[in-house]
């Protein structure tokens, strides 16, 4: 049964929720095989045709084991099946054993072959049921081989359960690993998954319970839930009142568009209205006042010469956004240090996080959101320390600045100090571009406004930002521009348009 609600758990909580499962519901290890393997076989069964040669390839374990109950079922259809082993004995314990056994009644064979005797060409589909979440070490010789055979095919691969090489909690590649077109996961997604390079090792990823029931999930607590839907959110973009008017639907400040930078609190502006902000303002350096007005003239401009003109500003704003191209020069500073007096919600972002990093400051009214570069700022890492262990510095920079963080990139992750961090597994690679984070701000900016609470915003805001990207790449993602996003927001925060 597909999840509506995955949470994303660790190998160790893996292993207790299927032996609580096994214990509570009194099923063997090897009907939960059966289960998981069905659930890949119905999976693959309704994208291949009944003419679909079928290569499964297993290891030793109760990975193994799934894939050799695959390979029974893709027979039993009428289908083409090889099955190799790169367990050199084809000996195996406890479920797995008994999968093998069953294949074998049903006339299915075991080879053992390496890479170089195998002609894939033949094949439509390989099913990787090497290792699974079992993976511990290094991957070395002919699996190391096998996998990069396969990866250099060009044929559709599935992969069971975690793909063979993926460190299923930290996202890490052990040397060599499967980079499957689709993963199905068996009980819970793992954190690796959306962690360092699982996303590209993982393909289009499905998640099966196993008929597990949601008691034995609510005792063993997730440490990642994943964002699907905005469905836990979407019920504030309620329809409005027919007497609804502009202040009621929240004042934007954006702060920011130094001399020569004045991109950024466009874009950032526009997000915001494009999301439903009654009024946004832009409070920015003299020199960018021009290109601003000119660029849009819904989006009011007021020239700052100096903190005596922005406090009064202040004053209206339900919230504020600082660090669009704010820059980080004396102008840039003292317009922080009075935004950070103003006691407004915040949404920092930029160069205001640049700033931060040089000074830190904690506060619980503030919406963060570096990307992995700007977070390497704030915690005194290399960028590639960041990604390699994204939830862990996204909880540091929670711990160290406070508020709710949003740690961009593929998948991005949220958190806050009293809430299990959120994945976003929306979004795609066009997203990579300047001014998408500009968007973002904004659009949670926007939903603050609007007076959603500053988590629900964030969680709704990163959601709304990923799944506009998605429908803007219908066009295709090389080329995608920031401002692509814009009418897909307008058509995401009408839900009753859909």
């Amino acid at each position: 049964m597909q999840q509506t609600h995955p949470p994303i758990y660790f190998r160790e909580q893996l292993m207790a929720l299927e032996q609580a499962a096994m214990q509570d519901m009194g099923v063997s290890a090897y009907e939960l095989m059966q289960r998981a393997a069905n659930a890949a076989f119905y999976l693959m069964a309704q994208r291949q045709n009944d003419k679909t040669n079928c290569l499964v390839l297993v290891g030793g374990g109760n990975n193994g084991g799934d894939g050799l109950v695959f390979a029974r079922r893709w027979l039993e259809a009428g289908r083409s099946v090889t099955v190799i082993s790169l367990n050199k004995e084809n000996i195996w314990e406890g479920a797995a054993e008994q999968a093998y056994k069953d294949l074998v009644k049903s006339g299915g064979e075991v080879l053992n072959f390496l890479p170089c005797d195998v002609d894939l060409s033949y094949y439509d589909l390989i099913v990787d049921a090497i290792l699974g979440t079992g993976v511990t070490r290094e991957i070395k010789g002919t699996m190391a081989a096998w996998i990069e055979y396969i990866n250099q095919s060009g044929i559709t691969i599935l992969s069971l359960d975690t793909p063979t090489g993926l460190h299923p909690d930290t996202g890490e590649i052990l040397s060599f690993a499967v980079q499957a077109e689709f993963t199905i996961s068996f009980i819970a997604n793992k954190t690796g998954f959306f962690l360092n390079d699982g996303p590209n090792c993982v393909g289009r990823l499905s998640c099966d319970d196993l008929g597990i029931p949601s008691e034995i999930y609510e005792n063993i607590a997730a440490p990642v839930m994943r964002q699907e839907n905005g469905e836990d959110q979407i019920h504030y973009l309620n329809s409005r009142k027919r007497t609804f008017h502009k202040g009621d639907a929240g004042y934007v400040l954006v702060v920011g568009g130094n001399s020569g930078f004045s991109g950024a609190t466009v874009l950032a502006g526009l997000a915001a209205l494009r999301t439903g902000a009654g009024l946004v303002s832009i409070a920015a350096h003299p020199d960018s006042v021009t290109a601003i007005r000119s660029a849009q003239a819904e989006l009011m401009v007021h020239p700052i010469h100096s903190t005596a003109e922005i406090e009064p500003l202040f004053e209206r704003a339900a919230v504020i956004i600082i660090g669009p191209g704010l820059g980080q020069d004396s102008w840039a500073q003292s317009l922080l240090e009075a935004v950070l007096k103003s006691d407004k919600p915040l949404v920092v972002d930029a160069d205001a996080l640049n700033l931060l990093a040089k000074d830190p400051q904690k506060s619980d009214n503030w919406v963060l959101t570096p990307h992995p570069g700007e977070a390497a700022r704030m915690l005194h890492k290399s960028t590639k320390n960041i990604q390699q262990a994204r939830l862990h510095n996204a909880r540091a920079i929670q711990d160290k600045f406070g508020g709710v963080v949003v740690l961009k990139g593929a998948n991005s992750l949220i958190t806050t100090v009293d809430d299990v961090p959120t994945v976003c597994a929306e979004g795609n690679p066009g997203m990579a571009t300047a001014g998408m984070g500009d968007v973002l701000t904004g659009v949670i900016a926007s939903l603050i406004a609007q007076g959603i609470p500053q988590l629900e915003a964030t969680k709704l805001g990163v959601w709304l930002h990923a799944s506009a990207g998605d429908m803007a790449a219908i066009n295709g993602e090389r080329g995608m521009i920031a401002s692509d996003l814009l009418p897909e927001l307008r058509h995401l925060v009408n839900p009753s348009s859909f």
